[in-house]
């Protein structure tokens, strides 16, 4: 399928988004990483972003977002992760993980490459759509074999959805 297939049509819809680690390298299995990633969406909330629903995985995230600068927001949240993760990798010196992000950068000309390209948003038009959607990246986890329950995930909005409290705030009321 062509890049045409994704593209935001109308901000007035959420979309639900992938993000995926160049070579699906298992970053986020590092906490500090993480906070990173929550780091982010939490600022991006306070520039209007809204999230309807996440998963982190070990090495991608899913998203349910709103916005009228959705797209332009999903490319500084990629390029503010990337940096920081860089950078988080050069102090902690992780020289085989960063070999691997240079490579994959000489090979694409790219100032970050940490990143796959794009972020594949699908809009979402109805609450059935939406009601799938979150069950999608919600079990997510359990498709992998890692937990039984959805709200046994860490890094997940099901916690949410379930009336705990979650690492970050999500609207739950669409």
């Amino acid at each position: 399928m062509g890049r045409d297939r994704y593209k935001i049509l109308d901000i007035s819809f959420p979309y639900h988004i992938t993000c995926t680690i160049s070579d699906w390298y298992p970053l986020f299995m590092d906490p500090e990483i993480v906070e990173i990633i929550y780091s982010s969406l939490k600022f991006l909330q306070k520039e209007k972003l809204n999230i309807y629903a996440y998963v982190i995985m070990e090495n991608h995230l899913h998203l349910i977002a709103q916005s009228e600068s959705l797209q332009s927001q999903i490319q500084r949240f990629k390029s503010y992760t990337a940096t920081e993760i860089l950078n988080y990798l050069r102090n902690i010196s992780k020289s085989k993980v960063l070999n691997n992000f240079n490579y994959l950068n000489k090979l694409t000309h790219s100032k970050h490459k940490l990143w796959e390209e794009g972020f594949h948003p699908k809009m979402i038009e109805n609450v059935d759509i939406m009601a799938e959607k979150i069950k999608y990246i919600h079990e997510n986890p359990i498709r992998r074999g890692y937990i039984d329950n959805p709200a046994d995930w860490r890094y997940s909005s099901a916690r949410n959805y379930e009336g705990q409290p979650g690492l970050i705030d999500v609207i739950t009321d669409w």
